[in-house]
């Protein structure tokens, strides 16, 4: 047990037969806050503002239904020639005959 403590791993045998692997639980590591607070200090401040408006201008955080994403997904594959597989063929029944679904 000393051993795993630091570190160390064993395969466990059974006449001659490898059957496990006894191994170290990792532990967490945390970083003490004067060593992230040392890691930035000379960093450049961030205006939270000026922030968010840039993931704004370069994420997309749309909410519309699935539905919707359903119709782009189909057009996406139809442009390109691309079949589409899933199990729930019902999903894409309102675009029915823009792209061909495969039923897996």
């Amino acid at each position: 047990m000393r051993r795993l403590d630091e570190g160390e791993s064993f395969v466990v045998t059974r006449t001659g037969v490898p059957v496990a692997e006894l191994t170290p639980m990792r532990r967490l590591r945390f970083v003490p806050v004067e060593s992230i607070t040392h890691l930035f200090q000379g960093a450049p401040s961030v205006d939270g503002e000026s922030f968010r408006r840039d993931l704004d201008a370069y994420t997309d955080q749309r909410t519309e239904p699935v539905a919707n994403l359903r119709v782009e997904l189909a057009a996406v594959a139809a442009s390109v020639n691309l079949l589409i597989y899933m199990r729930n063929p019902q999903d894409f029944a309102s675009i029915d005959g823009l792209v061909e679904i495969i039923v897996i």
